[in-house]
């Protein structure tokens, strides 16, 4: 038999997690499974921390793949499968991108910047000295929202560069880069320096020179407000100024009994969103089908006993998830969870 272990690159999460559904349910050709599983950001604290500590466990290749093919989980999909290819495939948001030492034998990327072609780029063959004599990473030509909204809307934003609907002439990635270059050798010299061989690396120097250049900014966003301000000396910068744009969130936990608590300003909790989220399990189909799975009560009691706290309290601190609001009433809005997939708006 034989294996690989990839990555794909969604942009945003709810594409991530519904893609992953597809992929647990798709019957390939004949002697190819594939073993999924969802990684972003929307999902329960404790079950994320569970599912990185286990990916990096199995994507620290340096030495050798021998603790991969022993791992107990790959091992059984191995010995349960008749299929003699098995592809290992972690549908990923750019969390996958920032500070994750993961090396993956191929890559699939939905373009949202040229820099999210390099930093997906440095998770292939990240540990592993092997001569590449055939491509390893593939780059959608379109992204998912521009084929959504027919290339009327602003398409590499959120993530991405785009302001304004003028700022690229296409969403087309042919006529974005130059997919000769690319196809020989994908590196940075592009958001190094200005080189004009592609249209979407050009418009992020501009918007980092319009960023630099923005002299009459006084805000710690801005260069000029860190030259001419004191903001250094504070911490409201990291306030100000987050790393990724919030979508005015709604922190809440999840308890034991599936029920998510909101924490009052006294420390009372409030149930909340008791109608407005529905708990979906997976079918028989998608849970054999997937990479790795986890169990919430279980990882909570196991806490419970390190931190010497009843389940509620332990839920207090480990069930952290962020409901995507938009500043909106959560009575307005329809959300479904599930364990294994995370969160999605319905």
């Amino acid at each position: 038999k034989t294996i690989s272990i990839g990555v794909v690159r969604m942009a945003n999460i709810d594409p991530c997690i519904n893609f992953t559904r597809y992929l647990l349910n798709n019957n390939l050709a004949e002697n190819t499974e594939i073993k999924a599983m969802a990684y972003h950001s929307r999902q329960v604290l404790l079950m994320r921390h569970s599912q990185e500590k286990y990916l990096d466990k199995i994507l620290k290749r340096h030495k050798s793949d021998d603790h991969i093919l022993n791992d107990d989980i790959i091992r059984s999909h191995i010995n349960g499968s008749n299929a003699k290819n098995i592809i290992f495939v972690l549908v990923a948001t750019p969390v996958e991108e920032v500070g994750r030492d993961h090396d993956f034998d191929w890559a699939v990327i939905e373009p949202s910047s040229y820099r999210s072609f390099i930093q997906l780029a440095g998770r292939v063959l990240r540990h592993r000295n092997i001569e590449i004599t055939k491509p390893n990473i593939a780059i959608m030509k379109y992204n998912y929202r521009a084929l959504k909204t027919g290339g009327k809307k602003i398409a590499f934003k959120w993530p991405g560069y785009q302001n304004y609907k003028d700022d690229l002439t296409s969403y087309d990635l042919d006529k974005l880069v130059n997919t000769k270059e690319l196809s020989e050798n994908l590196d940075a010299t592009n958001r190094i320096k200005k080189t004009n061989s592609s249209e979407l690396a050009d418009l992020e120097h501009k918007v980092i020179h319009q960023l630099l250049t923005n002299y009459e900014s006084k805000g710690p966003e801005s260069m000029q407000g860190w030259l001419g301000s004191d903001w250094w000396l504070t911490g409201l910068p990291q306030q100000y100024v987050r790393f990724r744009e919030s979508s005015q969130d709604l922190t809440v936990f999840l308890t034991v009994e599936s029920v998510f608590l909101e924490k009052g300003d006294r420390g009372n909790t409030v149930e909340v969103a008791k109608s407005n989220i529905e708990f979906k399990s997976l079918s028989k189909k998608e849970i054999k089908n997937l990479w790795f799975k986890r169990n919430y009560a279980e990882l909570l009691e196991e806490q419970s006993k390190i931190i010497k706290l009843d389940l509620k309290k332990t839920a207090l601190i480990y069930g952290e998830i962020n409901l995507p609001t938009f500043g909106k009433p959560l009575t307005t809005q329809e959300f479904i969870y599930s364990e294994q997939l995370g969160l999605t708006k319905e």
